[in-house]
């Protein structure tokens, strides 16, 4: 026997809009926390992901809620070649830093060699291609945010993974080694440094289409003008004076 459907209530836009900007808040914060070295923090990045922008079912994005998702999306690495032969990473990158000293995976942030800023809409930058083995393994954006929150200990833990996500997380697909005392070991983490890229791609695009949402509202202070023009012109005047 069907049980009948409990009755809901229909958000209002302020709260919407409130839990767009705490999920943000969230996002920002973890991103932070990962680059001081936190890399755990991967896990609560994909988590804030899921909720500012995959729709599924019944289940609706706070970002999609607001329109946001119609706007363009920024990627800072190139595509990926289908004619290369080797594998393929565009997104991040082996490196080092004061936090971790040994070679690593680091996400490229805004610093890719190749590549310059490009422009896509919501569906293509979820759906691209952003990884790709020579054993024909591949990922998009959407599987690496997915495979974590969903499986991987971003909001659940699943006895089982996906067999794809884990030849690229656990079985080193991506075939990058680090040499310590003589010996070579598998680089580890590659997801890690996959979701701190892509959460850094989704602040980028939608911190600066928040601010201008909020900057075409009519300022707090009761002056009848549009709070870019107001409020906050003066206050980002005082931070560059």
């Amino acid at each position: 026997m069907n049980k009948p459907k409990k009755p809901k209530i229909a958000l209002p836009l302020t709260d919407i809009e409130e839990e767009f900007r705490v999920q943000l808040k969230l996002l920002r914060k973890s991103c932070e926390e990962y680059d001081q070295g936190d890399e755990d923090e991967y896990r609560r990045i994909a988590v804030a992901l899921r909720i500012l922008i995959h729709d599924r079912g019944q289940s609706k994005s706070v970002a999609g809620q607001l329109g946001l998702k119609s706007v363009v999306f920024k990627a800072f690495s190139p595509p990926i070649d289908p004619n290369n032969l080797i594998t393929e990473m565009p997104m991040i990158m082996m490196g080092m830093s004061s936090a971790r000293p040994q070679p690593h995976y680091r996400p490229v942030l805004n610093m890719c060699p190749t590549s310059g800023l490009r422009l896509l809409d919501f569906d293509q930058w979820w759906s691209e291609l952003v990884f790709k083995s020579p054993g024909g393994i591949t990922m998009d954006r959407a599987g690496m945010v997915m495979h974590v929150a969903d499986q991987a200990g971003g909001a659940h833990v699943d006895p089982e993974l996906d067999e794809v996500f884990h030849k690229i997380a656990k079985e080193n697909e991506a075939g990058w080694m680090m040499s310590s005392n003589g010996q070579e070991h598998p680089l580890e983490g590659i997801e890690r440094a996959y979701l701190r890229q892509i959460g850094h791609e989704v602040l980028e695009t939608l911190e600066s289409e928040w601010l201008k949402i909020l900057g075409n509202r009519g300022c707090d202070c009761g002056s009848g003008r549009k709070r870019r023009y107001c409020c906050d012109k003066i206050a980002s005047s005082a931070v560059t004076a």
